[in-house]
Formats: structure tokens, sequence, C-alpha cells
């Protein structure tokens, strides 16, 4: 019996760093998302030059990137 307590409490060990990186992994989702959310608010309030829009671009696609990649570790 004492046995089957102790792999318990380490499966639930294993469960609960597990859970901790996914939430960690989920924050940093969450500020990639909100970076994008106010480079697009910028856009739509502001008259871009082609350059400042391709570079604008350029960051929304490597946090869309970073995003992705990021998701493949859940």
């Amino acid at each position: 019996m004492k046995k089957d307590t102790e792999e318990e409490v380490v499966r639930l060990k294993q469960q609960l760093e597990k859970l901790k990186q996914q939430d960690q992994i989920l924050s940093e989702i969450e500020n990639r998302l909100y970076e994008m959310k106010k480079i697009a608010e910028y856009a739509t309030q502001h008259q871009l030059s082609p350059e400042e829009s391709n570079r604008l671009n350029h960051e929304m696609h490597k946090h869309q990137t970073m995003v992705n990649e990021l998701e493949l570790l859940m």
C-alpha cells in the first residue's frame, strides 16, 4: 500500500511540474498576443509609410511564429 501511495505522489509531482510548464507557456503566448494586438491597433490608428508597414508586418510575423512554436510545446 505504501508503495502505491509513493508512486501516486511521484505521479502527482510530475503532473504539477507539467502544469507549471504549461502555465509558463500560456503566459508567454498571452504576452505575444498582447504585443500583436498593440501593433494592430497602432497600425489601424496611424498612416504608415511602406517601410513602417513592412517593419510592423515583420514584428507580427515574429510574434506569430513564436506563438506557433510555443503551442507545439503544449
